[in-house]
């Protein structure tokens, strides 16, 4: 929608035309007022505005949506699932199921099943979920994987 404001560099006075039928506007040369009729900024041309001190004004695009960070993003089980062992070159991390159970068996005795549990039955995974923190961490451990990378597939998982 443009906007137009007058004296040309004032950009806080700017007018929206939306509904409005007329402009009552002060002359600013101290004779008073002048009233512009809506369609005469509709059909007035580019010269005709700038002669008469307006400026065309576009208000700025609203900022870009921020991208999604894991933080935002839970992955399903069959999602996580993907992620963790499609093969390396259709983008997955290409371990085994077995792999992950052998890290989750180096847990302490009392974490390892609710570890087992969580892996085998949760519904959804969150990326800030401990069990998922210390998953994060044995698989950069184990793999070599950067945390920015695995935010990458995380992210890619959850377009799975």
């Amino acid at each position: 929608m443009t906007r137009y404001s007058r004296p040309a560099d004032t950009l806080n006075d700017a007018l929206d035309l939306g509904a409005r039928q007329a402009f009552e506007l002060d002359t600013g040369d101290g004779n008073g007022r002048c009233s512009y009729p809506r369609n005469w900024f509709e059909n007035a041309s580019a010269e005709e505005i700038t002669a008469r001190s307006f400026a065309a004004y576009a208000p700025p695009p609203p900022p870009p949506e921020p991208d999604p960070t894991p933080s935002d993003t839970s992955l399903t089980r069959a999602q996580i699932k993907l992620a963790l062992f499609m093969p390396v070159e259709f983008g997955g991390m290409g371990f085994a199921e077995a792999d992950i159970l052998a890290m989750i068996d180096t847990l302490p005795d009392g974490q390892k099943q609710a570890a087992r549990i969580k892996f085998a039955d949760a519904e959804r995974f969150h990326w800030d979920n401990p069990f998922i923190a210390g998953l994060r961490d044995m698989v950069r451990s184990t793999k070599g994987i950067t945390l920015k990378q695995l935010r990458d597939a995380w992210m890619q998982a959850a377009e799975l």
